[in-house]
């Protein structure tokens, strides 16, 4: 993982899987609830209306607490981009642009690239551990996929 200018972040992780593989693990609610699990989260409930323009409600359920995040699909250009905005109290209810770049890496890895920028200064670390851990989650769900 990078920092990037002040209120922005990414993480790269290599995945064992295709790019459609990876990038359809983003747009499918099942396979969300799989890896959107950073910290003390044990469940997870998710809605999705995957197109440009829809929106999506990711709830992180952990003891005592949900974590609510919603946003909207900004583009979605399978399997290479997706990009959404990210609202939640960790980004104090403002929207944040979270984008997701995939690129082949032989005939079944692909590499991710994860951009969150339009965070407060102060959110970014938090952000950076957390996405850290959702795409280490996707990467051994892939990995797992792979080896069946």
């Amino acid at each position: 993982m990078d920092q990037m200018q002040s209120g922005s972040l990414v993480v790269r992780k290599q995945m064992d899987a295709s790019c459609e593989e990876v990038f359809d693990a983003w747009t499918d609610p099942m396979s969300l609830m799989e890896f959107m699990k950073p910290g003390d989260v044990q469940r997870v409930d998710v809605e999705v209306d995957a197109r440009v323009g829809g929106k999506f409600r990711i709830d992180m359920i952990g003891v005592g607490d949900v974590h609510r995040h919603t946003g909207e699909y900004l583009a979605i250009d399978r399997p290479r981009l997706l990009k959404f905005t990210w609202i939640s109290k960790h980004t104090d209810n403002h929207p944040s642009v979270v984008t997701i770049e995939l690129t082949p890496r032989g005939a079944s890895r692909c590499e991710l690239v994860l951009t969150h920028v339009e965070l407060a200064e102060d959110k970014v670390e938090r952000h950076t551990a957390g996405w850290t851990v959702i795409t280490d989650l996707l990467a051994g769900r892939a990995k797992a996929r792979a080896s069946k």
